[in-house]
């Protein structure tokens, strides 16, 4: 059974300093906002998009995320990533056969 999944980030998150681009704008980042139970407000996107719309990530910056994302290449036990399975509990096994970087 294969199941084929696909991942979009915005590019902007793989600029060098992105923390900076939220901050510039006055967009908080101070530990206490967890994104996905507290979104930014439709002011705080629009700030964003004005700064990033034009934004495109280097080779160097997806060359640099391939080499991370490769190391979940190959069969690996993702029990966080499983809803109920526990540390080393077989059903938690994946194989992963590519991750590519476009």
């Amino acid at each position: 059974d294969r199941v084929r999944y696909q991942y979009m980030i915005p590019a902007f998150l793989l600029h060098r300093d992105y923390r900076k681009l939220l901050q510039d704008q006055e967009i908080p980042l101070d530990g206490r906002r967890e994104i996905a139970r507290m979104p930014l407000s439709e002011e705080e996107v629009g700030k964003l998009q004005a700064v990033v719309k034009d934004y495109r990530s280097t080779d160097e910056q997806r060359k640099l995320l391939q080499k991370a994302l490769e190391k979940y290449v190959g069969t690996k036990p993702f029990h966080n990533f499983t809803k109920g399975l526990k540390p080393g509990e077989p059903q938690a096994k994946r194989f992963i056969e590519t991750f590519p970087v476009r």
